[in-house]
């Protein structure tokens, strides 16, 4: 039996947020290369480094 998982240990489906120590988050993914991208920035919010993520997932996704 595995045990339930609090909210701030959910796996994310793509990509990971990192919350610093500054209290803003950084994004990063695993490409499909293998290659690991970090965002060019950190963002103010966890909503706003998961919107980074979404686009960068379709993006892969269109072959853009």
């Amino acid at each position: 039996m595995t045990p339930s998982r609090t909210k701030s240990s959910k796996r994310r489906s793509f990509g990971r947020i990192e919350r610093r120590a500054s209290g803003r988050y950084r994004a990063a993914f695993t490409g499909p290369d293998g290659r690991v991208y970090r965002a060019p920035s950190t963002f103010d919010s966890k909503d706003d480094a998961t919107a980074w993520l979404v686009a960068r997932r379709a993006e892969i996704q269109l072959n853009v």
